[in-house]
Parts: structure tokens; sequence; C-alpha cells
């Protein structure tokens, strides 16, 4: 029998779940939780990558087919050219956020540069720049929650 003359506490964290990242395998845990938001935001990028791209090489053949000089001006009166110039200027930027993200996510997941993995879970939970708009905010938000943990601060170093 025990010495201690109170029930063990049943909200006490137990030293085996896996969200516990305190014993002899830590640096094994910390990986592992890092790992799967770090998964998510180099998918989600990727994609948003890849549907940026798709979007460049449309406009450039509405540009190089010359359909673009047969587009009509929208009700706000802006030019084609102008129209065209504004969505690839947004599309180049969207692109070097997307590139940030995807390479903090790489570097988050081999647990290296904590600022910068921490930066680009930052951008990827910010709306309408995040990874494809809506879709990477949770995982942005899911990527700060785990970089927050001390114990994965302390394994960045």
């Amino acid at each position: 029998m025990s010495n201690n003359p109170f029930p063990p506490n049943p909200y006490s964290p137990n030293p085996h779940a896996a969200g516990n990242f305190q014993g002899s395998g830590n640096a094994a845990n910390v990986a592992d939780a890092v790992s799967a938001p770090a998964i998510s935001l180099i998918v989600v990028s990727l994609i948003c990558i890849v549907c940026v791209l798709i979007a460049l090489g449309a406009d450039a053949f509405l540009v190089f087919s010359g359909i673009a000089e047969r587009m009509r001006e929208n009700n706000a009166g802006i030019d084609k050219e102008t129209q065209i110039t504004i969505r690839v200027i947004g599309a180049l930027v969207i692109f070097a956020i997307n590139s940030v993200i995807l390479f903090a996510a790489i570097r988050m997941k081999s647990l290296r540069s904590y600022p910068l993995a921490l930066t680009g879970a930052i951008l990827a939970a910010i709306p309408c720049i995040s990874p494809c708009y809506f879709i990477g905010i949770p995982f942005g938000i899911w990527a700060i929650v785990v970089l927050m943990r001390p114990e994965v601060k302390q394994a960045f170093h």
C-alpha cells in the first residue's frame, strides 16, 4: 500500500498519453506532434501553389492568345490590361507567401528554424493569404498551438 492518504488525481496528465511529452522518448514524441501539422501545411500550400501556377498559366494564355484584347471592360471601368496585371500581381504575392509557408513547414517537420516555423504557421492562419484561403486556417492554428508548447520550443534548440 502507498503511504499517500490522498487518492490519485483523475485530472492529472497521464504520462503515457499521446500528447504528453514527458518521459524517455521526448524528442521522438515532439517530432511526432510536430509532424502532422507540418505535413498538413506542406500539402495545403503545395495545392495552393499548383492552383496559382494554373491561374498564372491561364492569364498568360489570355494575353498571348489575343483573347485579352477582345475582353470587354468591366462595370468599374478598369481596362483589360489592368485587370490582368492586378490578377498576376495578386497571384505572385500568394505564390510567394505560400512558398514561405511551404519552406517553413518543411523546416518545422525537421525541428529546425523555430522562428521561421512559427512565421509560416502564423501566415497560414491569416485569412485570405493562407494556403487555399480558408482551408489553411485550421492547419495554421494547429501548428501554432503545437509550436507554442514549451517542450516543442526546447526541441528546436
